[in-house]
């Protein structure tokens, strides 16, 4: 049996949060033409048009648009069918495999390269791996490479033990360096005190984003700062933010960032998608996707 290499702890409550939210309780499951919703949903499914069910409050809650990606799906997912989790295991196999491509194909989230699945799968026992392939046999998609798609009511019938160690290979995936704390204390502790107890640290809840604990980082006052960083915040309402506190665009480098410097990412389009706050001695400050 191959242990699964594990990088980081998590907090058992975290751990345990995450499992109960991170496969939404409704599947939902895109389309290009009403045709093919008819085609492959059960009759009588809840079918939405795509702008309605941009504004549907009941499906545009940041666990749903966080666990399925909603901002990067195909602007040809023109229908989306929401389903309850027993739905989908009654369709014909051969037209859920259709349903699944097509999910993967718009960028749908909760798919995941095989390769990021199978460490943890051989971590294992042998016992439970079949139990594991009996659940998730259905869900595996062959295309150019292996994936598999996770649908809730497979994610809840998964051992608990497979569940824990995928999300922490999933948190992982954005994580990349964890900040030393024996260095840091010694450096900056003075400097970014209001911070460090959310260092190497996830949250329970899907809301806190990337400028919230940015701008959280900006504020220097603790009980300010730590209001601000599990609020859900946009990037017009950051920008205001960074200008009241002071802060000026300007163009440098990498080799000249100063503590407390925050480094923006734009799209093609200048909208702001993700950002920094710069501690120095090459460690920055942020909240991940995850």
């Amino acid at each position: 049996m191959v242990n699964a290499e594990r990088m980081m702890d998590i907090e058992d409550d975290v751990i345990q949060a995450w499992e109960k939210k991170v496969v939404p309780e409704y599947d939902v499951f895109y389309f290009p033409t009403l045709e093919e919703v008819k085609e492959y949903m059960p009759e009588h499914s809840l079918v939405i048009p795509q702008e309605e069910f941009r504004k549907h409050n009941s499906y545009q809650t940041i666990d749903m648009i966080n666990s399925y990606e909603m901002w990067q799906i195909s602007k040809e997912a023109n229908y989306v069918c929401v389903a309850p989790e027993n739905l989908f295991p009654m369709i014909d196999r051969r037209k859920q495999q259709d349903i699944l491509k097509t999910q993967q194909e718009f960028g749908r989230g909760l798919i995941f390269d095989w390769e990021l699945i199978e460490p943890v799968f051989q971590s294992q026992s042998r016992m439970m791996q079949k139990e594991i392939e009996g659940i998730i046999e259905p869900y595996i998609l062959q295309n150019q490479q292996r994936y598999l798609a996770f649908q809730r009511q497979m994610w809840t019938r998964l051992p608990d033990s497979f569940r824990r160690e995928l999300l922490i290979k999933l948190a992982e995936l954005y994580t990349t360096n964890s900040i030393p704390m024996n260095i840091v204390v010694q450096k900056v502790v003075n400097q970014f005190q209001h911070i460090i107890p959310y260092f190497n640290r996830f949250s329970k809840e899907n809301g806190p984003n990337c400028f919230a604990a940015v701008l959280a980082a900006a504020t220097e006052n603790q009980q300010k700062c730590q209001w601000l960083i599990n609020q859900w915040i946009h990037p017009e309402t950051f920008q205001l933010g960074l200008e009241w506190r002071g802060y000026k665009e300007v163009t440098t480098s990498m080799n000249h960032l100063n503590p407390k410097d925050i480094l923006i990412w734009q799209d093609e389009k200048g909208q702001m998608i993700h950002t920094t706050f710069y501690l120095g001695r090459d460690y920055f400050f942020n909240k991940a996707l995850f």
